[in-house]
């Protein structure tokens, strides 16, 4: 599961319905600087209220001084390649049949600090033991934190009890930067990854536009793109692994 694919990039910008803008162009995601990708949605809703397909689209990612085209992995998924001078910011700009962009200002670099345990015991008859106890550095004021948690192995071997309760505690951003999980969080054994994002505050502020439909999104909710609807943003990362044992 990509946890912003899902809940940044496309969040709001799947379901439509009658009541919304038709003839607009919207482009949404996130640039993640501790990786050098992107997750890009870009469409255009037409009269009919149908997403348009036929639009060529390409993005170009610019720092200061250099701008590279974007290379496509898949539908969203994007890559530069070739690592921009930031300098505190970076800019989208799509370009094919229409015209969008957006500039951001790139979070600060985020650190592990502490991780309580390398492997971690489950008890089956224990679903509220604390295992893990993981924490980061700081962004300061203005940054949230989203949490993405990843099982590795394949095929996976599923832990007998009712777990995998981490995306419904986690389905939102926090605050704090230090987490504790407990045995109920986790649905397999084996290896796992957690990953920590930093997102702004304006991007924090999408989440309660969940499930308000597109339109609303357009009129209601924040926008920083110019030349159409939407909000880009970027993002830091860092990753924590361990393996869950029985």
């Amino acid at each position: 599961m990509r946890v912003l694919l899902f809940t940044l990039a496309s969040l709001g910008l799947i379901s439509c319905d009658r009541q919304e803008q038709l003839g607009v162009y919207y482009m949404s995601g996130f640039y993640n600087a501790s990786t050098d990708s992107a997750a890009i949605r870009a469409f255009y809703l037409d009269e009919n209220n149908r997403i348009s397909a036929d639009i060529s689209w390409n993005f170009f990612l610019s720092g200061t001084g250099n701008e590279s085209m974007l290379t496509k992995v898949d539908d969203v998924l994007f890559t530069s390649g070739n690592l921009p001078e930031w300098q505190g910011n970076v800019t989208l700009r799509s370009e094919g049949d229409h015209q969008m962009h957006s500039s951001v200002v790139i979070p600060p670099i985020i650190e592990a600090i502490s991780q309580s345990a390398q492997e971690i015991l489950i008890d089956p008859n224990d679903l509220n033991e604390e295992v893990l106890t993981l924490s980061w550095n700081s962004a300061g004021q203005g940054y949230s934190y989203l949490l993405q948690l990843q099982p590795l192995d394949e095929p996976l071997s599923p832990i007998p009890f009712e777990g995998g309760f981490f995306d419904e505690q986690f389905n939102g951003p926090i605050e704090e930067n230090s987490i504790t999980l407990i045995s109920s969080d986790f649905e397999f054994y084996g290896s796992h990854k957690l990953t920590v994002y930093v997102i702004p505050e304006v991007y924090k502020n999408l989440f309660f536009f969940q499930g308000r439909g597109l339109g609303f999104l357009a009129e209601e909710g924040p926008d920083n793109v110019t030349g159409g609807k939407g909000i880009f943003t970027a993002v830091r990362s860092v990753d924590f692994s361990f393996e869950v044992t029985p």
